[in-house]
């Protein structure tokens, strides 16, 4: 069961003893926010060797949210299954909306993506291309 290490994961990150955490302490209550969350996430992947949806960290609001996911993402990627959300935290995520345009539609659903993927992801930075400016020509007078 993973659930005493992501237990002391959350207390490692947060510099709190372990047995200070319970399955019902909130995230908030210990302070994370969500690039907190995100970091928790990341770590947890690396810990377990798994890949949590990226779209869960609006659910997760206890210690026990995300022992859950753990262990059901842990269940069903042992299985070869894809992850799919927990009850609690798929009833707090917003409703998708459809896309305008099936061709728009990526690939890969976000949902899918690993969060370490987006954290490392490169972005794209473009660059200026130097524009000459006109060059004056003496008039006939």
């Amino acid at each position: 069961m993973p659930t005493a290490q992501v237990i002391e994961i959350i207390a490692a990150a947060k510099g709190r003893d372990p047995s200070s955490l319970t399955l019902d302490t909130p995230l908030a209550a210990l302070r994370i926010d969500s690039l907190d969350v995100v970091d928790l996430m990341f770590r947890v992947e690396e810990t377990f060797g798994i890949s949590l949806p990226a779209s869960v960290e609006q659910g997760l609001n206890t210690v026990g949210d995300l022992v859950r996911l753990v262990e059901q993402v842990v269940a069903e990627q042992t299985a070869g299954a894809p992850a799919a959300l927990p009850a609690t935290i798929a009833g707090s995520l917003p409703a998708a909306t459809p896309a305008a345009t099936p061709a728009a539609t990526p690939a890969a659903t976000p949902a899918a993506t690993p969060v370490a993927t987006l954290v490392a992801a490169p972005v794209a930075t473009p660059v200026a291309t130097p524009v000459a400016a006109p060059v004056a020509t003496p008039s006939a007078a």
